[in-house]
């Protein structure tokens, strides 16, 4: 659960997010599995979950960031229910 001091981004957040940081410095976010590679040699795909309910059941994510474009959609288990190594939370700070 998260502090009351942080919250889930919604997933337009998620997009403008990765694609501002894309136009100015070139650096993909949430990278596919072609573009990262992780500390024991695997390929790895990011995604993060975001505050949206596809449903009232998935959640929304966004991620896979490669030369085809970036995904945004859902998965079809809950991620509330299911550890994964692809998945994490970016969360941001209310003010």
């Amino acid at each position: 659960m998260l502090s009351s001091e942080y919250k889930e981004p919604k997933a337009i957040e998620m997009v403008i997010a990765a694609f501002t940081q894309y136009a100015r410095h070139e650096e993909r976010l949430y990278m596919d599995g072609k573009s990262m590679t992780s500390l024991v040699g695997k390929s790895v795909t990011t995604y993060s979950r975001c505050e949206e309910l596809v449903g009232d059941q998935y959640r929304v994510v966004v991620g896979g960031f490669g030369s085809g474009g970036l995904y945004c959609g859902y998965f079809c288990h809950n991620l509330d229910d299911r550890a994964s190594e692809s998945f994490g939370v970016v969360v941001s700070r209310k003010f």
